[in-house]
């Protein structure tokens, strides 16, 4: 019997805090509802990178990344770079703070600084080298401050510092001084745009800076200026607010109706992929918003980011959005299919039991259940707890349009906000509906039956069995069936005067194969169970279960598999060791054909033992979670999205290995079947490194494959590096497979090498040996030749004489 004891009198204590911490902590955080899109709930996964982790200064003045994806990042104490594997720093000339990049088509990667700015190439070498630009700055304008801008326009590279504009054109710079200071260098209409301390403008024309006006009616310094898709400008300022801007002139944008919006310092606005914007802030972290202002979601300390306030953001290639902030880096993974929900706030409960009824969400969680609207109109949406609900909440089954509620305590029904008990004396799991009149519900010792479903009246607990009921289903036959954790699978019937449980036990004798870890659901009112031996379905005409191989193939089963449900659009739910799949039925003329989908890696572990998935919709699933739940929205699950390996390091092994390729090299250093990478006959221990510019946390794999060397394919293996001894001279070929969460992407990285032979091993060795043995036996046979005319003239000239 399953017991838990609760003290009341700190329960009482703690539910004061408790209530008075959730509703700060949802006021705070949780994000507005827009009307109709429930993928809005909870918060996508985000990967945090402190200081500690990448070796350098918290803070991070810009965000960029080059074509072959690596991040790039101005901090204070250099470049620094990520290629989903390595940080590196890379400190300018004067190891002064870096303030400002700008990466051009060509990879060159524009940076400035305190009195200093130049450029990071990889195209003439094997690894990013700086160039400082700062000697051609002509003599009289070398001594400026920090670099705070730098924009790309018309081939030019524009520099600017507080009270100059420096222009490289690729060979020379010229300077622009200005009498004020500059608070803003941006492209506004296709020109470069500088707005100064007074509010005036001026745009870089004809080689030189002419005073303009512009963007008439805003107040404030501009930030970011962003075009959206529907071919509206919104212009963002620091603490005045968003602007729209019509062609001539400017006019604020009401955020009355948006309380997220008001008051915000604004550090940086993008417009992202989708068309909704992301705004960083100094005071209220990252807002997500759509294009009509709407709240989507609010991203603080609170829920998930290092430091709510936001230095500058950043949209990468895949989608996924970067945020620097005053304490790090922080990586939103915001292309994911996963949403984070915590309904009990700060205290991230397990999550146990899900349920929608009468227009509310209801998530049961240990600290009690929750729920909140499933669309709002406008405003902060976040949950608030059901009074009287404070306890273990098990399950949750809608049965005749009401709400029942199984806890530690015993059963419930949920009337919006409220909790009222109808059955107490021990613990229920869950609820089935047996008749238009009665439920039966299983118990912790054993099975009980409403009676009266309607009123919830003549409960109790049926007689003749006793074992814990968790995990049971009702198939069309009015039978009940219900797996135990280690004794098997019991068939049970309750008989006509409803006062007992006739039951049957099924275990290897009747085709299970083992007792062990069996969970029950039914597909299509058929039962199956899953167990480490496989997956099995009942046959009623032998009253036995037996191996159902057609379900086995489609999952690919291993030990570890699962089923979890059939849920209410027919998919297959299965866990698969840290998976979760689910099996898609397809439209099909004459047979079921289901097609297999892996989910990527849960950035929360499920809740072991208790998994379950609730469907919000034909597209949007819970799953619960060891802490709080996870939204997955089918939608979202693309394979669009690729992640290329690189041979970003390649090292020579040795006394004192020495480096010879370093950093992503792919866009730089194409080696190919007809151009290898040479390398001498002494240069063959080598080690190959590879990364992937996947900035989540999801495990990676490789296979390495050489060909051109016998037994030159590796396992999958977790390390990111292989190394090869004692290669012999000839042609080669790396392979490199990769695996993102247990998923193989389809394409290879290819590395193509050759080690050139020793000068006594060449071919053209062998041949001059074998020109000059054929020299040698030609000039031999000529000596012995003439030797032998010779002797031949002797011996006649003597046969002469005689």
């Amino acid at each position: 019997m399953l017991l838990y004891y609760y003290d009341m009198i700190i329960l009482e204590i703690q539910q004061k805090v408790f209530l008075k911490n959730l509703i700060l902590f949802w006021a705070l955080c949780f994000a507005a509802f827009v009307q109709g899109q429930q993928s809005n709930l909870g918060s996508p996964p985000i990967r945090n990178f402190s200081k500690k982790t990448y070796s350098a200064s918290p803070q991070n003045w810009k965000i960029s990344q080059r074509n072959d994806g690596l991040m790039l990042f101005a901090n204070n104490l250099g470049l620094l770079s990520f290629d989903g594997k390595t940080w590196q720093i890379r400190p300018m000339v004067n190891h002064t703070i870096m303030r400002s990049l700008k990466v051009d088509e060509g990879g060159k990667i524009f940076v400035g600084g305190q009195g200093e700015f130049g450029y990071f190439d990889q195209r003439s070498g094997t690894s990013l080298e700086y160039h400082d630009l700062t000697y051609l700055v002509p003599e009289p304008f070398r001594k400026f401050a920090d670099v705070w801008s730098i924009q790309i326009h018309s081939g030019l590279i524009f520099f600017q510092t507080f009270r100059q504009v420096m222009i490289y054109d690729g060979k020379k710079i010229t300077a622009f001084p200005f009498d004020e200071s500059i608070e803003k260098m941006f492209i506004f209409e296709n020109r470069i745009s500088l707005q100064f301390k007074s509010a005036h403008f001026s745009v870089y024309t004809d080689n030189t800076f002419t005073p303009q006006v512009l963007l008439q009616g805003m107040k404030g310094d501009v930030v970011d200026i962003c075009k959206l898709n529907d071919g509206r400008t919104f212009i963002a300022t620091y603490k005045d607010g968003i602007y729209q801007y019509d062609g001539n002139t400017c006019r604020p944008i009401d955020v009355t109706a948006s309380p997220n919006m008001s008051n915000i310092w604004i550090s940086s606005m993008k417009v992202l992929s989708d068309g909704n914007l992301m705004i960083g802030t100094s005071n209220k972290g990252v807002l997500l918003i759509t294009p009509q202002l709407n709240s989507l979601l609010n991203l603080r300390k609170e829920n998930g980011l290092q430091n709510s306030t936001v230095l500058t953001t950043v949209q990468d290639m895949n989608g996924d959005l970067w945020v620097a902030t005053e304490s790090g880096l922080d990586f939103i993974e915001y292309k994911s299919p996963y949403r984070i929900v915590y309904p009990d706030g700060p205290f991230n409960g397990t999550g146990y039991s899900s349920a929608i009824h009468k227009g509310w969400l209801y998530l049961g969680t240990n600290n009690g259940l929750f729920y909140m609207p499933l669309s709002v109109n406008s405003g902060s949406a976040y949950f608030k707890a059901v009074d009287g609900s404070r306890d273990v909440c098990w399950n949750l089954d809608v049965i005749n349009d009401q709400l029942l509620l199984g806890q530690n305590e015993g059963a419930s029904v949920i009337v919006k906000d409220k909790a009222f008990p109808f059955f107490r004396g021990q613990g229920v799991w869950k609820f089935i509906p047996q008749s238009d009149k009665s439920i039966v519900f299983g118990a912790y010792e054993g099975v009980g039956q409403i009676m009266d479903s309607k009123n919830l009246k003549s409960t109790r607990m049926l007689k003749g069995f006793a074992e814990s009921s968790r995990i049971m289903v009702r198939d069309g036959n009015d039978l009940l069936w219900m797996s135990h954790p280690y004794r098997g699978i019991f068939k049970l019937k309750v008989d006509k005067e409803g006062i007992a449980v006739n039951s049957k036990l099924y275990t290897k004798a009747e085709g299970l194969e083992t007792e062990l870890e069996n969970y029950i659901i039914l597909v299509d009112q058929k039962v199956y169970s899953s167990n480490t031996n496989g997956i099995f379905s009942y046959n009623f005409a032998t009253d036995k279960f037996q191996h159902d191989t057609t379900l086995e193939k489609i999952i690919g089963f291993e030990k570890g598999t699962k089923l979890l449900l059939e849920d209410t659009y027919k998919n297959i739910w299965f866990r698969k060791g840290n998976k979760m799949g689910f099996l898609e039925l397809k439209d099909s003329n004459w047979k079921k054909v289901y097609e297999c989908n892996l989910l990527p890696s849960l950035p929360e572990s499920l809740a072991g033992g208790f998994e379950k998935v609730f469907p919000l919709s034909a597209n949007e699933f819970l799953f619960n979670c060891e802490s709080g739940f996870l939204l997955f929205d089918k939608r979202k699950l693309t394979k669009g999205n690729k992640f290329p390996t690189t041979i970003n390091k390649l090292t020579l092994i040795g006394e004192v290995d020495s480096v010879l390729m370093n950093g992503i090299e792919s866009g730089f250093l194409k080696y190919s079947k007809k151009k290898p990478l040479v390398l001498g006959y002494d240069q063959n221990n080598l080690r190959f490194e590879v990364a992937s510019n996947l900035f989540s946390d999801e495990p990676l794999e490789y296979l390495y494959v050489l060909d051109g060397l016998n037994e030159g394919k590796t396992g999958w293996t977790s390390e990111p590096f292989v190394t090869y001894n004692n290669l012999s001279s000839g042609k080669y070929i790396l392979k490199v497979k990769t695996k993102i969460g247990g998923i193989e992407q389809t394409d290879s990285t290819l590395f193509y090498f050759e080690i050139v032979p020793a000068w006594y091993n060449s071919n053209l060795f062998r041949m001059s040996m074998l020109m000059i043995f054929a020299f040698g036996i030609i000039a031999l046979f000529q000596m012995q030749n003439k030797k032998f005319e010779t002797e031949k003239r002797e011996l006649h000239s003597d046969i002469r004489k005689s």
